[in-house]
């Protein structure tokens, strides 16, 4: 989108800069035959460089706008990953800091796709710009290098099934319910863990590039801040099943 849009914007002002420059020339050469005359050539290369200039200030508007669009999107899905990364790791955290308590396989496959579906939308953003800027190459370098290792991390989620699984083979009991304590299901929580507080930092890092760029449009710290402030507990995570139920 936004690279076809600066495709035609360099098109235009080429095509435009050469009808200013024919239309200068048949404004100072005077000449006339049976067919043509200066007087002509002026204005009709005049009326052409007039309809390029509207198609190319409407294309720099464009550009603009799908410009402000993209880094709108790209910040606003970033910190949804971030949120939902920063979620995982408490709720990871309740089963390390409750180790008898049984862990779900689930735990990080359930929001696998929504995860997948946020890095997708960013991956795939046609962000572009007119000249290279400190904004451009984080995003570029986000998009190529770290989005791929957040989706790696989403797919290792699958592990602690597997893990969960060993666990009731090795003990010769599928009705056992592993929990942080067994081996191979804290080496899978921990290494998520660790994984996840990667990726989180490296997010900081695009969305403090974006903030400090447009300190009007967006406010990493208030939003950092915001995102702190949620706290997930072994309370809070069954208090909608008991209310639920109440009677």
């Amino acid at each position: 989108m936004m690279s076809e849009n600066i495709k035609n914007i360099k098109w235009f002002s080429i095509i435009t800069a050469v009808f200013l420059v024919l239309t200068y020339i048949f404004s100072i050469v005077e000449f006339k035959c049976d067919l043509i005359s200066s007087n002509f050539l002026f204005t009709v290369f005049g009326g052409v460089f007039a309809s390029f200039c509207v198609v190319l200030i409407m294309e720099i508007i464009k550009y603009r706008f799908n410009k402000k669009v993209l880094e709108n999107s790209i910040y606003q899905n970033m910190l949804i990953i971030y949120n939902l990364l920063k979620l995982e790791i408490q709720y990871s955290s309740i089963y390390k800091d409750n180790k008898n308590l049984p862990v779900p396989e689930n735990l990080y496959t359930n929001n696998a796709q929504i995860l997948n579906s946020y890095c997708c939308v960013v991956k795939y953003s046609d962000y572009c710009l007119l000249k290279n800027t400190v904004l451009l190459k984080e995003v570029k370098r986000f998009q190529s290098d770290e989005l791929p290792l957040i989706e790696t991390h989403v797919r290792k989620g699958g592990f602690l099934g597997i893990a969960i699984l060993q666990t009731k083979i090795n003990m010769q009991n599928t009705c056992y319910s592993p929990t942080f304590c067994d081996s191979l299901v804290s080496t899978a929580i921990n290494n998520m863990i660790s994984d996840a507080e990667v990726r989180c930092k490296a997010i900081e890092s695009i969305l403090s590039v974006l903030s400090s760029s447009y300190p009007k449009r967006f406010d990493w710290k208030k939003d950092k801040a915001a995102s702190d402030e949620i706290k997930v507990d072994i309370n809070t995570m069954y208090a909608p099943t008991a209310e639920f139920f109440k009677a």
